[in-house]
């Protein structure tokens, strides 16, 4: 899928689901937890409240 026709609010929809994450994912949140990583899904929350729908579609 090009992503050149897309605008930024195109762009995040494309990509949501691998951002939501699969079971894998969800299992593997608390071992990153445990040891003081940072997750994506805290990183992309950030990135959402700094970057609301309405900005991105501006």
């Amino acid at each position: 899928m090009c992503l050149r026709g897309r605008g930024a609010v195109g762009m995040v929809q494309y990509f949501w689901p691998a951002i939501v994450g699969t079971s894998n994912s969800t299992e593997f949140a608390p071992w990153m937890k445990r040891e003081e990583f940072n997750r994506f899904e805290e990183c992309i929350d950030e990135f959402r409240d700094r970057f609301p729908d309405a900005w991105l579609s501006s």
